[in-house]
């Protein structure tokens, strides 16, 4: 249930997500049940190659124009869609940077997507991966996720993958205003920030400039206005 509201309100905002994980967990399925629930055409490109995604076709002028193929072509027509490139971990560095421009910025050759269509990637640890690889610094840095413990201030950063990872860190009297703000200094800059918290915090009057904001809030304390917010129930509840 937590999973399904985080990729709600990523749908909604239209950000780009990673599922991972071990075979087996459901990722495919989950995609799959939401995205007949939300009516959305669900195209899934088979890459495995820099070709499958563009081609260099020349023009009669001499130019040359990288186009689309296959699955792309349909995704750059779409309407209410969503795009989902499996796993990602059993494609070598050559094929996961041309696949990277479409999932970080929705562009194909010399194409952009419409902003209509989702784009969503999905991948196996590659110790878990037959013929897997690890993900080239490039895609890691747009698709993990960099960890900032907060309270008064940050106590730990990490690029982690999977929640266990995740560095925790501080105690108590956290302000939300510090972790944003530190956040912005990273490299590569974020596009979506995600709070995970019990709401009893103060924030910022107004939200940071050129970021999403997404407040996931255990239990009933409350977020600001200017976040997209998603409810989670806490363990056992």
């Amino acid at each position: 249930m937590k999973t399904k509201k985080i990729l709600l309100a990523a749908y909604r905002s239209r950000t780009p997500v990673l599922l991972w994980g071990p075979p087996g967990v459901g990722k495919t399925a989950m995609l799959e049940a939401l995205a007949q629930e939300l009516g959305l055409e669900l195209i899934r490109p088979h890459v495995r190659a820099p070709e499958d995604i563009a081609l260099p076709v020349a023009r009669p002028d001499g130019g040359v124009e990288i186009v689309p193929v296959g699955e792309f072509v349909r995704a750059a027509r779409a309407g209410r869609a969503v795009v989902f490139l499996d796993e990602i971990t059993t494609l070598p560095g050559a094929v996961q940077a041309a696949a990277l421009r479409f999932l970080d910025s929705g562009v194909v050759g010399d194409l952009r997507i419409p902003p209509s269509v989702w784009r969503v990637a999905a991948a196996n640890p590659p110790e878990l991966a037959a013929g897997g690889w690890d993900l080239e610094a490039p895609t890691a840095n747009r698709l993990t996720h960099t960890v900032l413990a907060c309270d008064a201030d940050v106590h730990a950063v990490g690029r982690v993958t999977r929640a266990e990872r995740a560095p925790l860190a501080g105690g108590g009297g956290t302000d939300m205003g510090v972790g944003l703000a530190r956040a912005l200094t990273l490299t590569p800059r974020p596009q979506v920030v995600v709070v995970l918290t019990d709401g009893y915090t103060p924030w910022p009057e107004v939200p940071p400039p050129g970021v999403r904001v997404v407040v996931g809030v255990v239990g009933s304390g409350t977020a600001p206005a200017w976040a997209t917010v998603v409810r989670l129930e806490e363990e056992g509840s």
